[in-house]
């Protein structure tokens, strides 16, 4: 089953272990300078969370400003360089798996604050997403 858009993978662009200061946009994010210019857009993102060591969080949502509100009030974003990638009308799985795609992109969860998969290796084979590098 084909869910979300065509995956560069790390060794074909070089980038596993990409950071903000350069490397995102080949995955397609673009900077975000502005939350409210974005508004309540679904995508993926990432920002350095300030409560894990400035590590890259990669997050999806279907309502970018809310969420980003949401980690501000609890700590884990407080400046600093934002990333989103826009995908809109996409479903949440969708979102989902390229948020893992992400992760996994960066090196996994060695090198990234998140504490879990949002599709796990069970999941992954078990609804045939296609999704490698775990």
């Amino acid at each position: 089953m084909f869910v979300g858009s065509f995956f560069l993978g790390p060794e074909t662009l070089g980038l596993r272990g990409a950071t903000a200061a350069g490397g995102y946009e080949a995955y397609g994010f673009s900077r975000v300078a502005n939350v409210s210019d974005i508004g309540n857009t679904r995508g993926i993102y990432i920002f350095s969370h300030t409560q894990r060591g400035g590590l890259p969080y990669v997050g999806e949502t279907g309502q970018f400003a809310t969420r980003i509100a949401q980690h501000t009030a609890d700590g884990a974003y407080t400046r600093g360089e934002l990333w989103f990638k826009a995908i809109p009308n996409s479903s949440q799985l969708a979102r989902q798996v390229e948020e893992t795609q992400m992760m996994i992109n960066l090196g996994g969860k060695s090198k990234i604050a998140n504490l879990r998969w949002s599709v796990g290796p069970v999941r992954n084979v078990r609804r045939n997403l296609g999704i490698t590098g775990y």
